[in-house]
C-alpha cells in the first residue's frame, strides 16, 4: 500500500508527488464518498499544473521541456509539440496523485472518517490540530500540551462516528 510520508505541507519541503497528492486528496475524498467536483476543483487543477511546471520547466528535470519556460499564468512557452507533451505531462502527473490518495484514503478510511467527523464539529481545524488528532487516532503517545488540548478544544475526540479500530475510550487523555 502507498504510504504518505511526514511532510511539513505549510513550506516546499514536499516533493512534487507528495504536494499533488496532498493537493487532489480533497477532491479524491469527495469522489470516493460520493460527491461531484466542486468550484475549488479549478483552482486546485491551477496549483497542480504551476506545480509540475515549476518541477519539470523551471527545474528543467524534463529534457524534452528544455528551452521552454512559463508564462505568467503557468502555460508553457514553446513549440506546439513541446506544449502538447507537457499538457500530456500534466494529465499522467495529476492521474498517478488521484490514485495515490485513493488508495492512502480508501486503505484509511477509519482515519478519514475520524478526521471528518472532528472537521465537522469545531468547522476548522489547523496543521497542528491535525497532526495531533492523527497521532490520537494511530494510538501515538501525546504530549502533555497536546493532550490538554485534547481535552479543552476535543474533549477527549471522542465521537460517535469514530469507527471501530479508532484508540478506545480507555486510551483517552480523560
Amino acid at each position: 500500500a502507498y504510504e504518505i510520508k511526514e511532510c511539513d505541507w505549510s513550506s516546499d519541503v514536499c516533493s512534487s508527488d507528495l504536494a499533488l497528492i496532498r493537493i487532489v486528496a480533497g477532491r479524491v475524498s469527495q469522489e470516493v464518498s460520493g460527491f461531484g467536483a466542486d468550484t475549488g476543483w479549478s483552482s486546485d487543477f491551477e496549483k497542480m499544473k504551476r506545480l509540475i511546471g515549476k518541477y519539470y520547466v523551471d527545474a528543467g528535470l524534463k529534457s524534452e521541456l528544455w528551452g521552454t519556460s512559463l508564462d505568467k499564468d503557468g502555460n508553457l512557452v514553446g513549440s506546439e509539440k513541446k506544449k502538447e507533451y507537457f499538457e500530456e505531462l500534466i494529465v499522467q502527473e495529476i492521474t498517478e496523485a488521484q490514485e495515490k490518495a485513493r488508495e492512502f484514503l480508501t486503505t484509511n478510511q477509519g482515519l478519514v472518517r475520524f478526521l471528518a467527523a472532528q472537521l465537522v464539529k469545531k468547522q476548522s481545524l489547523t496543521g497542528e490540530e491535525f497532526e495531533m488528532l492523527k497521532k490520537y487516532y494511530l494510538g501515538k503517545p501525546l504530549t502533555a500540551t497536546e493532550s490538554e488540548v485534547m481535552k479543552s478544544r476535543f474533549n477527549g475526540a471522542k465521537s460517535k462516528s469514530a469507527p471501530r479500530g479508532a484508540r478506545s475510550e480507555e486510551h483517552t487523555s480523560e
